[in-house]
C-alpha cells in the first residue's frame, strides 16, 4: 500500500520553578560560616524570618536561597553574609566611635588649662627695680643685657658663650600640688638654652615636663626648649615654651625658682620672658602690677609736665602731648580702647541710631576671653571714641546663629565689612589729625533679632590683633561692675546698687523697681525704718509736683509709725 502522507511529534517533558525561598541564619562572628544545606527543610538554626539588627550586637547574619522545581528536586545558592545587617552593624560602629571620638575631645578641652597672667615682673625691660625680692616674680639672676640683637622693643639678655650661667631666673612663690606652669620666650643663637623649675629644700617636685620637641626627662624640670625638635637659629627669632605638672603629693615649701641656663655653652640671646600658670603658652603680656605701676607713674609724669606747662602752651599743644604720652603707653600694654565690649554695662557707651543710649544685650559666653559677649539684634549701636594719632587695629569674633537669617554689618570708621556666618573680622587703620587727636566711629547693626554674638572685641595701638582684655578703666567681678558708673550685686539680699554721674540707687532685682534713690535735687526711700525706741534717727522726704512729702517711717522695736 502506498503512503500518501507522514508527519513527526516531539513530546516535551517541561521542569518549571515552584517556588524560591530565602532562609537566614544568625550566629557568633567567631564561629565558622555555615554549610549550604542539603535537605529540602534546611532545619537547625535556619529561618525564613530575617532577624533585625540590635545594637551593639557582634553576631554575623547569613543567607541562603533555595530554588524548588516543579519535579520536587530544589537547589541552593552559596551561603553568605547578609549586606544590610552588615551596614547596619558598621553604621552602628562608627557612629559609637564618633561619640567615643566626641567624648575624648570634650574631656581634652573640659582638662585644658589656660592661665594668661604673667608671673614674672618687668620681663620686658629685664629689671627688678622696685620689687621686692621675696615677691613672686622677683629676678634673681640675669644675664647681660645687649644690644646686638632686637626684637619687639623687649630688653634682649645673653650671656658669656663660654659659660653655663644663668640667663634669667625668677622667684615663684604659691605652688601647690597638681598644679601645670608654662614658660615662653623668644630665642635666638647657635644652641637652645635649657629650662628649670627647681627650688630651694623641700620643694615641690614636676611628674611631667614637656617641650615643643616632645618630654623632658627630669624630676626638677630640666627641659631642652628647642621649638619643634629643630635646632634654634642664628638667623631668626623664635617663640619655644615649656610646661611643668607639678606632682600630686610632696615637698614641703611653696617657694620654687624658674630657669634658663646656657648649660650648652653657647651664643645665645633670649627677651619677652613669660610664665603662666596652665598648659597653654599665649602671647607675651606684662604682669598686671607693671601696669598699675605704669600707669601711676604715667600719672605722676603728666600732673609735673601739667604744672610746669600750665599757662605756657596752648590747649593744642597739651592735646598733642597728651596723645603722644597715651600712645606710648597703650603700645607698650595694648589697651582696649573700646568700652563696655562685653556689654556688661550698659552704661551709655553705646548709643542708637539716633544718638540715644542703646539698650545693649549681654550674654553669657564660654568661649569669650570675658564669658561674655553682645547679643546683635535687628538693630544698631555705635560708639565713638578719642584715640592719638597712629595706627589701630579691629578685632572681633562673630558666632551666628544658624537658626536666624541675617548679617551682621561692622563699620570702622567707613571700611564697612559684611558677616553671614561665624567668622573673626581683624582691620587695621591709621589716623592722622593735625591736632594729634582722631574721633572715630565703631558700629555694629544686625537685620534680624538674635541674629549671633560679638565676643572678645578689642581695639588695640598697633598694626597686629592682641589679645582681649578690658578697657583700662573698666571692672568686671562677679558681683562688682566698673565703668562709666559702680555697679554691686549683693550676694545676701535681692538688690543691685548703682552709683555714677546721676546720683545713687538700689533697685529690688525682681520687682525692678527703685528702693531708695539719691540724686543732686534729694533723696527717696520707698519705706524708712528706726532702729531705736528712743528716737526717729532721721526722716526722709520726697519732692514730688511742687509738694513735700513725709514717707511711711516704721519703728522697727515697737512695730508702731
Amino acid at each position: 500500500m502506498a503512503v500518501k502522507a507522514s508527519s513527526n511529534i516531539t513530546l516535551y517533558h517541561v521542569i518549571d520553578i515552584d517556588n524560591v525561598t530565602i532562609y537566614y541564619l544568625l550566629q557568633s562572628s567567631t564561629a565558622n560560616p555555615p554549610a549550604k544545606p542539603t535537605t529540602d527543610n534546611p532545619g537547625g538554626s535556619w529561618t525564613t524570618t530575617e532577624p533585625t539588627y540590635t545594637e551593639g550586637s557582634t553576631n554575623t547574619l547569613y543567607t541562603v536561597t533555595k530554588t524548588k522545581f516543579s519535579d520536587g528536586n530544589f537547589e541552593y545558592t552559596p551561603v553568605s553574609k547578609s549586606s544590610s545587617y552588615e551596614a547596619a552593624k558598621n553604621a552602628y560602629n562608627k557612629a559609637l566611635n564618633a561619640d567615643t571620638n566626641a567624648n575624648t575631645a570634650l574631656n581634652t578641652i573640659n582638662n585644658l588649662e589656660i592661665g594668661g597672667k604673667n608671673i614674672l615682673r618687668k620681663t620686658k625691660t629685664f629689671s627688678n627695680e622696685g620689687v621686692l625680692n621675696t615677691a613672686t616674680g622677683y629676678l634673681r639672676n640675669k644675664g647681660t643685657i645687649t644690644t646686638a640683637q632686637s626684637i619687639n622693643d623687649f630688653t634682649v639678655i645673653t650671656c658669656t658663650p663660654s659659660s653655663a650661667v644663668a640667663l634669667g631666673e625668677w622667684l615663684i612663690n604659691g605652688c601647690k600640688n597638681g598644679e601645670t606652669y608654662t614658660l615662653s620666650f623668644w630665642v635666638k643663637g647657635a644652641g637652645a638654652p635649657r629650662c628649670y623649675f627647681y627650688g630651694p629644700s623641700g620643694y615641690i617636685g614636676c611628674e611631667k615636663v614637656i617641650t615643643q620637641n616632645g618630654i623632658g626627662n627630669s624630676s626638677d624640670g630640666n627641659s631642652d626648649s628647642r621649638a619643634g625638635g629643630v635646632p634654634v637659629s642664628n638667623s631668626e627669632w623664635q617663640r619655644v615654651w615649656v610646661t611643668w605638672k607639678l606632682k600630686d603629693t610632696g615637698g614641703t615649701t611653696d617657694q620654687k625658682y624658674v630657669l634658663i641656663r646656657n648649660d650648652n655653652k653657647v651664643e645665645v640671646y633670649i627677651a619677652g620672658v613669660k610664665f603662666e600658670r596652665g598648659d597653654k603658652a599665649t602671647d607675651w603680656t606684662p604682669a598686671p602690677e607693671d601696669i598699675d605701676e605704669a600707669i601711676i607713674n604715667l600719672d605722676s609724669k603728666t600732673d609735673v609736665i601739667n604744672n610746669q606747662m600750665k599757662n605756657t602752651v596752648t590747649t593744642g599743644q597739651l592735646q598733642s602731648l597728651e596723645g603722644r604720652l597715651i600712645n606710648t603707653m597703650i603700645s607698650n600694654f595694648g589697651i582696649n580702647h573700646i568700652r563696655d565690649s562685653m556689654g556688661v554695662f550698659n552704661d551709655g557707651s553705646w548709643k542708637d541710631v539716633n544718638g540715644n543710649d542703646a539698650d545693649v544685650e549681654s550674654v553669657e559666653f564660654s568661649k569669650a576671653v570675658g564669658l561674655n559677649g553682645i547679643k546683635i539684634n535687628n538693630t544698631l549701636i555705635t560708639q565713638s571714641i578719642k584715640i592719638p594719632n597712629g595706627i589701630y587695629t579691629l578685632s572681633l569674633k562673630y558666632e551666628k546663629n544658624n537658626n536666624i537669617e541675617g548679617s551682621l554689618v561692622i563699620n570702622y570708621e567707613g571700611d564697612i565689612q559684611t558677616l553671614t556666618n561665624s567668622n573673626i573680622y581683624v582691620l587695621t587703620k591709621e589716623f592722622n589729625s593735625p591736632d594729634g587727636i582722631n574721633n572715630i566711629n565703631i558700629t555694629l547693626s544686625g537685620d534680624a533679632d538674635n541674629l549671633g554674638i560679638v565676643f572678645d572685641l578689642m581695639l588695640n595701638s598697633g598694626s597686629e590683633a592682641k589679645e582681649w582684655q578690658q578697657n583700662q578703666n573698666e571692672t568686671v567681678t562677679d558681683t562688682v561692675t566698673i565703668g562709666r558708673g559702680i555697679k554691686c550685686e549683693s550676694t545676701v539680699q535681692e538688690t543691685t546698687s548703682y552709683m555714677n554721674a546721676a546720683g545713687f540707687n538700689v533697685k529690688n532685682n525682681i520687682s525692678k523697681k527703685d528702693v531708695m534713690k539719691a540724686t543732686s535735687t534729694g533723696g527717696w526711700f520707698n519705706t524708712l525704718t528706726s532702729v531705736s525706741d528712743s528716737q526717729i534717727n532721721f526722716l526722709m522726704f520726697s519732692y514730688i509736683d511742687d509738694e513735700v512729702w513725709l514717707n511711711s517711717i516704721v519703728n522697727e522695736t515697737s512695730g508702731g509709725d
